[in-house]
């Protein structure tokens, strides 16, 4: 699965006469010198001209210390982040379970039924077996993130009780009413029940993985439908309905590394 461009956020176009106009006049002091202020505490606009000669208005983020020295960058946007993540967690879970679980099976060559017992020392558990687990439980997680987090910013600011709505509102009302019916989009899920329904298993089985239930009285069988259930998951195709949803809803919101 190929990684996605994470894009800077926001990203807005801007026109030389635009900044001969409005930038520049108000980018210098009564005196006639530049204004060179930086405030790292807050978000610093930039306008940059890219090697294509493509002008965009864009924001830095955060400062990153490191012992003495400070570093930044332009800020990426949230919700290209969360995805990429799940796209790399979903790939590097792949190459585990193809590459590192038949040499890992090889070094004892134990079968059980025709299946290889990935061996393990006394009150201890085979590191690729968890490694897997683990970047498959944070690939679904993540993609679920990126989800709700493109719904929230995807509600214009002005739509009623907006703040209410990104706070306490369910993720299943929030995708399949707010969302449609802020764009002015009523009949948006009226022929894409598929994709609909993928994404509601996608955070359901998300909430099964953060809220773990016990769901037995016995040790035994404690947690093992919950892990089976998202090892029988298909990730890679929840990761392309996704980004078929923010398409749909955002045009070329999601474009993939070539």
């Amino acid at each position: 699965m190929k990684n996605i461009k994470i894009a800077p956020y926001p990203n807005r176009q801007i026109t030389q006469e635009c900044i001969d106009r409005d930038i520049i006049p108000n980018s210098v002091k009564p005196d006639g010198s530049k204004l060179n202020v930086v405030n790292f505490n807050t978000p610093n606009v930039l306008i940059a001209q890219f090697t294509d000669g493509a002008q965009r208005v864009i924001r830095t983020g955060p400062i990153v210390p490191v012992g003495n020295e400070k570093y930044f960058s332009v800020f990426p946007n949230p919700v290209h982040l969360y995805l990429d993540f799940s796209i790399k967690c979903f790939n590097d879970s792949e190459t585990i379970k193809q590459t590192s679980f038949p040499v890992c099976a090889k070094k004892t060559n134990k079968k059980v039924d025709n299946a290889y017992l990935l061996d393990v020392d006394a009150d201890e558990t085979h590191n690729c077996y968890n490694e897997f687990f683990k970047l498959r439980m944070t690939s679904i997680i993540m993609l679920t993130t990126s989800v709700e987090a493109f719904i929230n910013h995807s509600i214009p600011n002005d739509y009623p009780d907006k703040n209410n709505i990104e706070r306490n509102g369910k993720f299943k009302d929030k995708l399949t009413t707010d969302l449609p019916q802020s764009l002015k989009l009523n009949d948006f899920w009226s022929d894409k029940d598929g994709l609909r329904c993928s994404l509601i298993n996608l955070n359901n089985l998300r909430n099964d993985l953060v809220h773990l239930k016990t769901n037995s009285d016995e040790d035994f069988n404690v947690y093992f439908n919950e892990i089976n259930k998202m090892l029988k998951f298909n990730i890679l195709k929840a990761i392309n309905d996704v980004i078929t949803f923010m398409n749909l809803i955002t045009p070329d919101f999601i474009k993939k590394i070539e």
